[in-house]
């Protein structure tokens, strides 16, 4: 299935919450439930989870997803610092069917 990340998504997300993150907000529009859980582990590849349940992303696009939370954590603490970083854009990714 897939899901679509929204410019209103990344306007209201949190950077660096793995509850409130543009990520989470789509899987929670997605799923109409307020359990998502999405980390990112330092050195890993992010972890989904939906109604406690862990959802496997599409391989294919497991890097995206990983780059666009690194981005999406870090921007503004590069705004902040003066560098010139372009806010993540919107984007989508395919799970694997939640069971």
């Amino acid at each position: 299935m897939k899901i679509e990340i929204t410019k209103q998504d990344i306007n209201k997300g949190i950077g660096g919450d793995c509850n409130h993150c543009a990520i989470a907000i789509a899987l929670k529009r997605h799923f109409n439930t307020y359990d998502v859980y999405v980390g990112c582990p330092e050195g890993e590849a992010t972890v989904i989870q939906i109604n406690k349940k862990v959802v496997k992303i599409n391989e294919e696009d497991q890097g995206t997803v990983d780059e666009f939370i690194i981005d999406f954590d870090n921007f503004r603490d590069y705004k902040n610092l003066g560098m010139d970083m372009s806010k993540p854009e919107p984007f989508s990714f395919k799970l694997e069917e939640v069971k």
